[in-house]
């Protein structure tokens, strides 16, 4: 039974972006390769050169990008742009998979939901 790599883009690169995501499906290569990752500081774009992935210092940039080969965005950016980045993510057309918390509220976690709803995306 053949099995399809995923295409992942990753939105930060802090702790959890590099040292547990990335780290992870580096490890799992026949499952998963890194596509993409976004993040402001230059110095956390080692990762870009490191897998062959397509490299942006804003997350918009890498979201508004039509040619991005993404399946699943994993959205690591600091807890406070959870639920922007992710609702962004899932209206430009891509799943989604958020970094805890996945919201600081009720209210942001129902509009979470609605866009996944609203863009027929998994999240």
């Amino acid at each position: 039974m053949s099995t399809k790599t995923l295409r992942v883009a990753v939105m930060g690169q802090g702790r959890s972006g590099y040292a547990i995501h990335v780290k992870w499906l580096r490890e799992a290569k026949e499952q998963f390769k890194v596509v993409a990752i976004a993040d402001q500081l230059p110095e956390r774009h080692e990762a870009v050169a490191e897998l062959g992935a397509k490299g942006y210092a804003d997350y918009h940039d890498l979201l508004a990008d039509k040619s991005l080969p993404a399946d699943l965005i994993v959205n690591s950016l600091p807890s406070h742009l959870h639920t922007a980045g992710t609702i962004a993510a899932l209206n430009a057309g891509f799943n989604v998979l958020s970094e805890k918390p996945f919201a600081l509220n009720l209210a942001d976690f129902d509009a979470m939901v609605a866009a996944a709803k609203k863009s027929d995306r998994k999240l």
